[in-house]
């Protein structure tokens, strides 16, 4: 690590592999099969020795790729001209809509389009897209949509990568299905700060009015409804109705077959369900069949069948080996994942850097005396044997808040200490600590953060930080200096949340600091500078933040990511083994779930990093403890790369046949 600069930039190779269909060399690892012979290769391979590109037969048994275009090479060979279908309209009926209404224009241009919808043969062409929506239309958007109403008949987990448009497929899908009057009530199950936004998109992309629902009774003539996940399990009454289509976004909060909100959703009735997440699997592949179940029960087998065919017994992430393809064949019929890589869509590149900052003595301090009290208490074993796993949250939570801001620290400090029954030289311990903490009127990263923001003062720039505390003083102090700024939290209902954002966007230079709530949901590519106040321990969550800007839409041909860090801290070892050893600025969420998954079975990569920071009280020990853990990240992405051939068969679902 460059320790000498205060600043330096993050090198991503502008060639480098941002999908596993690509390996070391650089070439294509897409696998295609031949219905007919079985032969199994490389897209790559195959155009080779089939001698050109974008080919359409198997070069081993000449087997043809697609009987539409055989039927129509044949049919222009032999100068055959199809008859063109037309529509017909009865004049008696014509005449009848117009004496019946004085707006009889609007009645017989419905006249038409139903009667054209009539002639539809099934799903051969989308109707909905030549109704008045307002989209791009992308190709893997469309081909999503027809896959998802012809091959799944209406029920697919939609798992694009993050800024591929997983919200427009489903708008397609439920536009087109409500034209067809294939269905009538609609419900959309989203995060609490998704709701007004969801409302937006349909209404201003798709013409669909929605209501953002909170009563405690469904009324008959509510037909089209969204409602936050919190919301819903209060509201027994959406059970009784028969819902034709069920949207579920960040279905990843029902990855957990246990919880009360999965089995309430479980209840619900729905003829069509989409599931929409960028993240399908987090820890293990239950997960994966939690939401496969959810969508397409016993689709996969039961759980007991499902781990014994499928999941390793060695990590619980990992596939058997030789089962690849028969899970990709399970899983066809209902996921779709569309990567980057593979859609011929435009996306910014990356530009990631490290502001390493030097606290001060007093930061030093307090660092340094909570960082021991905290693995102190946590190697005491009488809060183990008496089962206090909220003290143990808690200390956790307090040695992340010290990469934050000294204000942060000292409000948890605080709490802690007015706990009951605290041993009394504890409790003036720890608020020694929180006086400490409030002398600490500038903290270092401050003066950096602000540096950044004069620097590019004419922009907009979102700031991340994962405490509210935190988010309120970089508030309150941007403010002060002259900065025009917007404040994102989850204490903000989704009316507020929508006029903040509008005035976001709506302003200048401006900043948006935003805690974890806005990690998700959030659409900001009217801006693309961001900045990692602090830094989470979670991958998962820094590229979650990193997709608020880098993602389909953006103008920018570059996004600029800043990373505060700072020195002689834990900070400093996760950027190290984020940035350098896992390269994750470098690719997507999907990769980092994949390589993380060939780490050792047990304790996620978080749980990891706060077992080694909270067991070591020795520089040394650490230092040997995270150079184990880097070492581990290493052999993970190298066995990644070995693997991608294999792993390519599953992210290669709903991609190119």
């Amino acid at each position: 690590m460059a320790r000498s600069a205060r600043f330096e930039w993050i090198t991503l190779p502008r060639n480098a592999p941002s999908g596993p269909e690509n390996c070391r060399s650089g070439k294509g690892f897409a696998a295609r099969l031949c219905p007919s012979c079985g032969w199994l290769d490389s897209v790559a391979r195959f155009e080779a020795l089939a001698g050109k590109p974008d080919f359409r037969e198997c070069w081993r048994c000449g087997y043809r790729w697609e009987l539409a275009y055989e039927i129509n090479c044949f049919l222009a060979k032999e100068r055959i001209r199809l008859l063109d279908v037309g529509v017909e309209h009865n004049s008696v009926d014509v005449k009848r809509l117009y004496r019946c209404s004085s707006d009889s224009h609007r009645l017989f241009d419905r006249h038409l389009q139903a009667q054209r919808a009539a002639l539809q043969k099934g799903f051969e062409r989308l109707v909905c897209l030549n109704t008045d929506i307002h989209i791009e239309r992308l190709a893997h958007q469309i081909k999503t949509a027809f896959m998802v109403l012809k091959k799944m008949r209406g029920r697919a987990l939609l798992a694009d990568e993050v800024g591929l448009g997983k919200t427009i497929e489903a708008g397609i899908v439920v536009k087109e299905l409500l034209i067809r009057q294939l269905a009538k009530d609609v419900l959309v199950m989203v995060p609490a700060g998704l709701c007004n936004q969801w409302q937006a998109e349909l209404q201003d992309k798709f013409k669909l009015p929605f209501q953002v629902f909170s009563q405690t009774e469904l009324g008959r003539n509510q037909h089209r409804l969204i409602v936050s996940y919190d919301t819903a399990r209060q509201r027994p009454c959406l059970l009784r109705r028969q819902w034709d289509i069920l949207v579920l976004d960040e279905v990843h909060r029902l990855k957990n077959r246990s919880t009360v909100l999965y089995k309430f959703v479980r209840k619900l009735r729905r003829r069509f369900i989409l599931a929409l997440s960028a993240t399908p699997i987090h820890n293990t592949l239950d997960e994966l069949y939690a939401l496969v179940d959810l969508i397409q029960p016993g689709r996969l087998g039961t759980i007991r069948s499902f781990k014994r065919r499928f999941v390793s017994r060695g990590n619980p992430r990992e596939i058997v080996c030789g089962m690849e393809l028969e899970i990709k064949d399970a899983l066809a019929d209902v996921m779709i994942r569309n990567r980057r890589d593979t859609c011929r869509t435009k996306f910014p590149r990356r530009q990631v850097g490290i502001y390493y900052v030097k606290p001060s003595a007093a930061e030093n301090e307090l660092y340094e005396s909570v960082t021991r009290y905290v693995q102190t208490e946590y190697k005491n074993e009488f809060f183990r044997e008496t089962g206090m796993t909220t003290h143990m949250l808690g200390l956790i939570i307090l040695q992340r808040e010290l990469m934050s801001t000294p204000q942060s620290v000292r409000r948890t400090l605080t709490r802690i200490a007015r706990r009951p029954n605290y041993p009394a030289a504890t409790t003036y311990r720890l608020m020694k600590f929180a006086d400490l903490a409030g002398t600490i009127r500038m903290p270092s990263k401050f003066k950096t953060l602000k540096q950044i923001l004069t620097r590019h003062r004419e922009e907009r720039i979102v700031v991340f930080s994962e405490f509210i505390t935190s988010v309120r003083c970089l508030s309150e102090f941007l403010s002060k200096m002259g900065f025009p700024v917007f404040r994102i939290t989850g204490k903000i209902n989704p009316q507020q949340r929508s006029e903040i954002l509008a005035g976001f966007e709506r302003t200048k230079p401006a900043v948006l600091v935003s805690s974890e709530a806005g990690g998700v949901g959030l659409n900001l590519q009217c801006c693309h500078h961001m900045v990692n106040f602090d830094l989470p321990w979670n991958p998962q969550r820094i590229e979650q933040r990193i997709g608020r800007i880098d993602r389909f839409g953006q103008q920018r041909d570059d996004v600029f990511i800043f990373n505060l860090i700072c020195r002689d801290t834990i900070e400093e070892y996760v950027i190290d083994i984020l940035a350098k050893k896992l390269r994750m600025f470098e690719v997507t969420i999907g990769e980092v779930n994949e390589i993380l998954g060939h780490m050792p079975a047990g304790r996620s990569f978080e749980q990891r990093i706060a077992d080694v920071l909270l067991s070591n009280l020795s520089r040394r020990s650490l230092d040997a403890d995270f150079g184990r853990l880097s070492t581990e990240i290493v052999d993970a992405r190298s066995s990644y790369e070995r693997n991608l051939r294999f792993k390519s068969i599953i992210n290669g679902i709903g991609g190119n046949p």
